[in-house]
Formats: C-alpha cells, sequence, structure tokens
C-alpha cells in the first residue's frame, strides 16, 4: 500500500509539473478567457506557473525518493509525519480551488473554471489524495 501511495503521489505532482511548467503557455489559454489576454497579465500568470510547476517537481522527486530509500524510515510516526505533508500539499492546492468554485456556484466573477474541464479533474484529483494520504496516517496510528 504504502509504494502505490507515494507512486500515486509523484504521479500527480509531476503531472502538475508538467502541466504548469513545460506546458504553461498552452495551460495558460485555459485559465484566461480570451478576451482578458493581455502581454503583461499572460507573462505574470506564466511566471507563476513555473514557480507552481517546481514545487510539484519537487513534491514528485521527494515521494520518487521515499519510494527507493523508503527502508530509511522504520518508524510509523515517521511515515505518519509524510504522509501528513503531503495531504497538507494536495489540501492546499484543494482548498485554495474552493473559494474560486464557489463563486462560480453562485455565478459571479471567478479566477478560471473550477467545476469543469481541466480544473474539475485537478479539484477532485487533489481532494482524493488529500484524504488518501490522511487516510494513511490513520492506518499508521
Amino acid at each position: 500500500m504504502q509504494t502505490t501511495f507515494l507512486l500515486l503521489n509523484a504521479l500527480w505532482f509531476a503531472a502538475g509539473f508538467i502541466t504548469f511548467s513545460l506546458r504553461s503557455k498552452r495551460f495558460m489559454k485555459f485559465l484566461v478567457r480570451r478576451m482578458d489576454r493581455q502581454e503583461n497579465t499572460l507573462l505574470q500568470l506564466r511566471t507563476s506557473l513555473h514557480f507552481l510547476g517546481g514545487f510539484n517537481f519537487a513534491l514528485a522527486l521527494f515521494c520518487v525518493a521515499l519510494v527507493v530509500t523508503g527502508k530509511v524510515f522504520t518508524d510509523a510516526r515517521q511515515w505518519q509525519l509524510i504522509y501528513s505533508f503531503l495531504s497538507l500539499a494536495h489540501a492546499a492546492q484543494f482548498l485554495c480551488n474552493v473559494p474560486v468554485a464557489l463563486r462560480e456556484v453562485k455565478k459571479r466573477p471567478h479566477a478560471w473554471p473550477v467545476l469543469r474541464g481541466p480544473m474539475l479533474f485537478i479539484f477532485v484529483t487533489d481532494a482524493v489524495l488529500m484524504v488518501a494520504n490522511a487516510a494513511a496516517v490513520i492506518m499508521l496510528g
């Protein structure tokens, strides 16, 4: 189970790196409506996406390193700390989208569509991985 959870986290964070860093120009077109695209805004957004991609890259490598060297950690409390951190990483990404989703539901201006398309998949997957990692913490307790 441990290797599976770590690999799922690694794959998800790697996908975030690819989406936000390597394919940021494409992803920006999804986030910003055509009529709102201005050169300086797109430059700021793309730079921010690269920044977010960098965090995802580091987290993906962290999970892969844990799979490769995981036997270094032998205490359940150590693994609880690791899974708590991973749950928090997904929670941060999920919870930051909750207010955007609520604005979308209320048909108020919002930054990007959270409840449809690729962002819905990201929103739901972060929620699932947040809960899965939290469950791992509980099961190790």
